[in-house]
């Protein structure tokens, strides 16, 4: 069992985390939110996505 964005990583195409998780942030920013656990799992996937 994987969620979808290992299905993705693993096929090597796009996935949603830009689309969920890039988006909170840009919305957290926009309206003055600090959101400090969402940035920090975002960092982490990237990194991994990445690798």
């Amino acid at each position: 069992m994987q969620s979808s964005l290992q299905h993705d990583v693993r096929a090597g195409g796009p996935t949603e985390l830009e689309a969920i998780g890039g988006h909170l942030l840009v919305l957290g920013e926009r309206h003055g939110v600090p959101t400090p656990t969402i940035a920090r799992v975002v960092g982490d996937l990237r990194r991994r996505v990445r690798e």
